[in-house]
């Protein structure tokens, strides 16, 4: 069995930034799984009442903005007798669509 002091300095190695757990043990003669245990241990003594609590500064981000979508427009088709088709929608000049009307009926 290893004392609290030595566990807690392998456990300060082991969540160093880069910390290669497979390495730290083969270098003091543990199991991986050990090291693992003593930090899930750890964690749990610090998840407990009355264990210190660290608050840290958080903030949300606003989520991004959605393109607007594109609002359905009522599409007419108007076939004249000789067989030309106009699809005009809702945004269509009238003054250009009789324009329009009067060269296709010719």
């Amino acid at each position: 069995m290893h004392d609290p002091a030595f566990r807690a300095r392998v456990l300060a190695q082991a969540t160093a930034p880069g910390t290669n757990v497979q390495e730290l043990a083969r270098q003091h003669g543990l199991s991986p799984s050990l090291i693992y245990r003593w930090r899930r241990l750890s964690l749990a003594q610090a998840a407990r009442p009355g264990a210190e609590v660290r608050l840290v500064p958080v903030q949300i981000a606003k989520p991004p903005e959605k393109p607007a979508a594109p609002k359905p427009s009522g599409v007419i088709e108007i076939e004249l007798a000789n067989g030309a088709r106009v699809r005009v929608d809702a945004g269509v000049n009238a003054a250009a669509l009789r324009r329009v009307l009067n060269v296709l009926r010719g």
